[in-house]
């Protein structure tokens, strides 16, 4: 499995999460894989401690290693050095050798988060196939938004695009509080936070983001609910 640390840790929960995970593995007993998934989750959030975000979005993805839970802590784990880390990636790698081939077969989850989150370069090896990711030309400077509901009532705004959002207008039909006031530009890669407590009395609650890219006197507006 020649795939980088972090894309090993991402797999391996995914592999060892959930039924599919479990029936794959044929040499090791479940109490003793879920054992080893357990403490590679406890290293990697030891790993992120002071980045409550990234340890809300790590719980997530722990319970439900989805494509998109998948991405959405990724850049977390980054940051956090996870590849750099020589136990976390050891460890990472023994639970994927454990799970077997069937785990990573293509079209497991396991194989569609490695492949996705190596999209943009490098190669790899994807259910025993050898998969040439290419690097992607220039890609044109967009914003792209993501809501996420965080742990008890937290919410994070993510530019997820390729250039940064300028003066960002953040509004809704209730009451927000904020973490810290939004800047008026949000770069690409970055975002920010924000509380709701619903309240028996409000609408149901939709954000609105006005912004502005690349200098373009053009306004675009952004409409979600608040996800649930």
């Amino acid at each position: 499995m020649d795939v980088d640390g972090v894309s090993a840790v991402l797999g391996a929960i995914a592999a060892s999460a959930g039924a599919g995970g479990v029936d794959a593995i044929k040499d090791i007993t479940k109490d003793a894989i879920t054992g080893t998934r357990d403490r590679l989750v406890e290293l990697v959030r030891k790993r992120l401690q002071g980045d409550s975000v990234g340890d809300a979005k790590l719980t997530v993805y722990a319970a439900e290693p989805t494509l998109g839970n998948g991405q959405a802590l990724h850049g977390h784990l980054v940051d956090a050095g996870i590849e750099h880390d020589a136990e976390i990636v050891a460890l990472a790698r023994d639970v994927l050798a454990a799970a077997g081939p069937a785990a990573m077969a293509p079209g497991s989850v396991a194989a569609n988060v490695i492949k996705q989150i190596n999209r943009d370069g490098g190669t790899g090896f994807i259910g025993g196939q050898h998969v040439h990711n290419y690097v992607r030309p220039q890609q044109a400077q967009r914003v792209c938004w993501e809501l996420h509901r965080l742990s008890g009532d937290g919410y994070e705004l993510r530019n997820t695009g390729t250039a940064t959002a300028t003066d960002v207008v953040v509004t809704a039909n209730v009451t927000l509080i904020w973490t810290k006031q939004p800047e008026s530009e949000i770069s690409d890669g970055s975002s920010v936070m924000f509380v709701y407590g619903q309240s028996l009395a409000d609408p149901a609650p939709v954000l609105t983001v006005s912004y502005g890219v690349g200098g373009s006197p053009e306004r675009k507006t952004w409409r979600r609910p608040l996800p649930s």
